[in-house]
Order: structure tokens, then C-alpha cells, then sequence
């Protein structure tokens, strides 16, 4: 419904491009505060997505309001950099999302390139040695700076593929690792002759 709504203002009205602009970000204002209050989605994960996916447009409607306005050459530059950022941003959060709830899909899926299958497998190793890492600083100090939650909540974030069984999550990675391997060394290798 948001999105026909955004398409009819945009394509539809015949206002000028400041009154299109202030009445989609009036929309997404309604929108967002929908999505904070009833979380329409039964997943916590997609009430996320959906808010920051939010979040990320009326930014960029905001900031393009300004730079309608604004004919200095330095805020128009500003403008275009915190509305890049914010898409940036939640490119970058989706793809955490993502990867950490369809971690061992991903992996399967990537088997034809194993070099960036290796690389997801890695980068997962890795979230995961920071995650062991600030549980062993939070227990030990008693509280985490703020710098330290945000990455906590990142490495969490990627950790939920298993629902916290560890265990098994060893098995899946030795078993990914052992298919990797084989399936490294039963391709055919071709020669150039």
C-alpha cells in the first residue's frame, strides 16, 4: 500500500516537486510510525528490515528536499553523501540480515564459486570470534562500551543461523568445509594445450 501510495504521488499529481516530495515524507512519516507501534511482520528480522528499509527512504527524501532547495555547491555535496550513507547503510544491514538467516542456504548456493563461498564461510569464522570475544570482555567487565554493543549486535546478528546450538553449528561449518574441499579437488582440471 506504501508504495502505490509513493508511485501515485510521484507519477500521478500534478503539484511541483516540493509538494510531491513533502507529502511522501508525510507518508513514510505515518508508515514508520505504523511499523514502530504494530510490527506488522511475524518475524523480528523483517519488522527490522522493513523499519531500517524505511528509515533509508525518508532520509532520502529528506535530504532531496534539501538539495532542491539548497544551490551552494557544499550542501548539495553534503546532501548526496548522507543520502549515499544511508542507502549504504542499510544495503550493508540487509546483507547481515540475510546472511545470518540464510547462512547455510547461501553457503550451498555458492558451492559453483568456491572462492566466494570460502569467503562467506570466512567472514562468518570471523563474527563469530567476535562475538566470543566480547561475551568474554562483558563477563569479565561487567559492561560493554557503546562501540562494543554495536559490534556485538553485528556479530549477533550473524551468529542466530543456528539458534545459538553450537554444537551443530561446528558440525555444519566442518561438514561445509569438508564439501568445499571436495568439491575443490573432483572438478576436472583443464589443460591449455
Amino acid at each position: 500500500m506504501r508504495k502505490l501510495l509513493v508511485i501515485l504521488i510521484a507519477d500521478l499529481l500534478n503539484f511541483d516537486v516540493v509538494s510531491r516530495l513533502l507529502l511522501i515524507i508525510l507518508i513514510l512519516f505515518i508508515y514508520v510510525y505504523y511499523q514502530i507501534k504494530i510490527r506488522p511482520y511475524f518475524t523480528p528480522v523483517l519488522n527490522d528490515i522493513e523499519f531500517r528499509s524505511l528509515t533509508a527512504i525518508l532520509t532520502t527524501a529528506f535530504f532531496s528536499l534539501i538539495y532542491h532547495f539548497k544551490h551552494d555547491e557544499f550542501t548539495r555535496v553534503i546532501t548526496s553523501i548522507i543520502i549515499l550513507l544511508a542507502n549504504i547503510y542499510f544495503l550493508y544491514m540487509w546483507i547481515i540480515q540475510v546472511l545470518s538467516t540464510q547462512y547455510e542456504t547461501i553457503v550451498i548456493m555458492l558451492r559453483f564459486f568456491p572462492k566466494l563461498q570460502h569467503l562467506v564461510v570466512n567472514i562468518k569464522r570471523e563474527f563469530d570470534c567476535i562475538e566470543e570475544e566480547y561475551n568474554k570482555k562483558g563477563k569479565s567487565t561487567g559492561r560493554l562500551t557503546a562501540t562494543d554493543k554495536v559490534r556485538l549486535s553485528i556479530s549477533k546478528a550473524m551468529s542466530k543461523i543456528s539458534n545459538g546450538i553450537g554444537n551443530q553449528r561446528r558440525s555444519i561449518e566442518r561438514k561445509l568445509s569438508k564439501m568445499i574441499q571436495h568439491f575443490n579437488y573432483a572438478r576436472p582440471s583443464i589443460n591449455k594445450t
